[in-house]
C-alpha cells in the first residue's frame, strides 16, 4: 500500500507528531518537506516526510459573535492607484535562483512570508531595518517593536529573524499565547524557546546541535570547568559517560520536562559527577529568574560554539485580551526579567535586584546573569493596547528601545506592487504578461482589498493570484494557437 506522505504536495496542510500542525511550502531533496508551523508562524522548517501525516482541510470558521470585537487588518487605502508599467527586468541568472524565486511566489500565494526574498518587496520600513542592524551589532540588547492590527509585526519579525540568522546568531521565535505559551509561566515559556532554536549555519533546531558543537570541551562538561553551567554541563558530562538511558533523561530535563529530580541527581552520582545537584525546573509563575539565567546560558554557551549569540522574537496574539488582571501582573514579571538582563539598569523603571528570587536559599542565591557579558537580543512585537502600553511604562525608562511601525501609506502600495511584479517576471520570464493585462490586475487585487482590508499580506496575495491567472491564460491561448 502506498505511504500517506507520498501524496503530500504544496499547499497542503500536514500535521507533525511532536511540532503540531503546518502547511507545505515546497518539497526539498532527500525525502524532505519545508513546512511552516501554525505554532511558529517564522521561517519554515524542514522536516522529513516520514514524519508528516496529511490532514484534512478546516472546516469553514463560523461567523463572528457580534459581542465579540472583531479586529480588522487594515491598511491604506488603493483607490485610485495609477496602473503600474510592466517592468523590464532580466530573468533569474539560474535553475537554482529561479527555484527559490518561485518558492517565494508559492508562500506569497498561501498568504504566508517567505524565507527568501523578503526584503526584495519590503516597503517603507528602512528606518526599522536600521532600528534591526544596529541591536545585531550590539550583540545584546532588548526592543519593542508597536504597531496596530494589520501594520505588518509579524513580516517585520520575519525579516529580522533572516537578518539575525544572516549574521550568525542562534534564534527562537515565539508566539506568545494564553493558552499554548502563556507569558505568565516562566517554564513553558522557555521550553518553546529552546525547542524552536534555529541555527544560521541549518545544523537543525532545540539544544542538541549547540552541546554537539561543544562535546569535548572540559571547560564545558566538567564542574570545575570554566565555562560550567549547573544546568548543561551534567548533560555533557552524561554524554561522555556513553549512557544513552540517562541522556535521555538529561535531554528532556534541558528541554525544560517537568523532570523528577532525585532521580537525575542518583544516576550522575554513580557516573561520578562532583558538581552542584540539579535544581527544579518549576513553572511557578514568580521563578524567572532561574529561566533568566538558563537563557543567558544559551546565549554564552553559542558565542563559545562560534556563533554571535542567542536572537530572542516574541509575537504576541493578543493575549493581554485574554488574561486576568492577575495574569497580566505575572507576565509583567516575567518579561521584567527579560529587560533585567537586556537593558542597562539606569534605562529600567524598576530595581532588578529586587525581583522575585525564589522561596529557597538555592535558588535565592542563583545569578541573574549566566555571564556578566552574555550576548543576549530581545525582540517583542506588541500591539498598543492601553493595558500593555502602560505595563510596559512601568517596566522602560527610556523611548529608546521602543520601535514605532507606522502604517504604509498609498505610496508604498504602489512600490510594493512593482516590486512584486519584478520578482514574479524573475521567476516566471516567460509568463507573457503585458501592459494590457495590468488594469485587470490591479482591478482584482483593488476587489480583494476591499472584501479583505488591505494590509500588505493580503494584496501581495491577491497579486499573486491575479499574475498567476493572466499568466495560465497567456499558456491557454498559446497552446490554441499552437493547434
Amino acid at each position: 500500500m502506498q505511504q500517506r506522505w507520498l501524496a503530500i504536495r504544496p499547499g497542503d496542510r500536514v500535521r507533525h507528531r511532536q511540532r503540531g500542525d503546518g502547511l507545505v511550502l515546497a518539497m526539498t531533496p532527500g525525502g524532505k518537506a519545508k513546512v511552516r508551523l501554525d505554532g511558529d508562524p517564522g521561517l519554515p522548517w524542514t522536516l522529513p516526510l516520514v514524519e508528516l501525516q496529511p490532514i484534512a482541510p478546516p472546516p469553514p470558521e463560523p461567523p463572528p459573535v457580534a459581542q465579540r470585537p472583531v479586529h480588522r487588518l487594515s491598511g491604506p487605502s488603493i483607490e485610485g492607484l495609477a496602473v503600474p508599467p510592466l517592468p523590464q527586468v532580466e530573468p533569474a541568472e539560474n535553475s537554482l535562483v529561479r527555484a527559490e524565486l518561485r518558492q517565494t511566489i508559492e508562500a506569497m500565494r498561501l498568504g504566508v512570508v517567505p524565507a527568501e526574498f523578503v526584503r526584495d518587496y519590503t516597503v517603507g520600513r528602512d528606518a526599522t531595518l536600521e532600528a534591526v542592524e544596529d541591536i545585531l551589532e550590539l550583540q545584546g540588547g532588548m526592543r519593542v517593536l508597536w504597531g496596530d492590527y494589520g501594520s505588518g509585526k509579524t513580516h517585520m519579525l520575519d525579516i529580522t529573524e533572516r537578518i539575525a540568522l544572516e549574521r550568525g546568531y542562534l534564534t527562537s521565535r515565539i508566539v506568545l499565547d494564553p493558552q499554548e505559551v502563556p507569558p505568565s509561566h516562566p517554564r513553558r515559556l522557555y521550553s518553546a524557546i529552546v525547542d524552536r532554536l534555529r541555527y544560521p549555519d541549518d545544523q537543525g533546531h532545540g539544544l542538541e546541535p549547540l552541546f554537539q558543537k561543544l562535546a569535548g570541551s572540559s571547560e564545558h562538561a566538567q564542574p570545575e570547568g570554566h565555562f560550567a553551567s549547573r544546568f548543561f554541563s551534567p548533560y555533557l558530562f552524561a554524554a561522555e559517560q556513553g549512557d544513552p538511558e540517562f541522556l535521555d533523561w538529561m535531554r528532556d530535563y534541558v528541554d525544560g520536562c517537568n523532570m523528577d529530580v532525585s532521580d537525575g541527581n542518583r544516576q550522575l552520582a554513580k557516573l561520578g559527577w562532583t558538581g552542584p545537584r540539579l535544581l527544579t525546573l518549576s513553572d511557578y509563575r514568580t521563578y524567572g529568574r532561574m529561566y533568566m539565567h538558563l537563557l543567558g546560558n544559551v546565549a554564552a554557551w553559542a558565542q563559545d560554539a562560534g556563533y554571535q549569540g542567542l536572537f530572542l522574537l516574541f509575537d504576541e496574539v493578543e493575549f493581554v485580551d485574554s488574561l486576568s488582571q492577575q495574569e497580566l501582573g505575572y507576565a509583567m514579571e516575567v518579561l521584567k526579567h527579560y529587560a533585567a538582563v537586556t537593558v542597562p539598569k539606569t534605562d529600567l523603571e524598576f530595581d532588578p535586584d529586587a525581583l522575585y528570587r525564589g522561596g529557597h536559599r538555592v535558588h535565592r542565591e542563583l545569578r541573574l546573569f549566566y555571564r556578566s557579558s552574555q550576548p543576549l537580543t530581545v525582540m517583542f512585537a506588541l500591539t498598543p493596547l492601553p493595558d500593555i502600553e502602560a505595563a510596559f511604562r512601568g517596566i522602560l525608562s527610556s523611548e529608546l528601545y521602543n520601535i514605532g511601525l507606522e502604517p504604509l501609506r498609498s505610496e508604498h502600495m504602489a512600490e510594493l506592487m512593482e516590486r512584486v511584479l519584478r520578482l514574479y517576471l524573475r521567476a516566471y520570464p516567460d509568463a507573457g504578461l503585458v501592459q494590457d493585462d495590468l488594469p485587470g490586475v490591479l482591478q482584482g487585487v483593488q476587489d480583494a482589498a476591499a472584501d479583505r482590508g488591505s494590509s500588505p499580506r493580503v494584496l501581495v496575495r491577491a497579486l499573486a493570484s491575479q499574475l498567476d491567472a493572466c499568466r495560465w491564460k497567456a499558456k491557454r491561448a498559446a497552446r490554441s494557437s499552437a493547434s
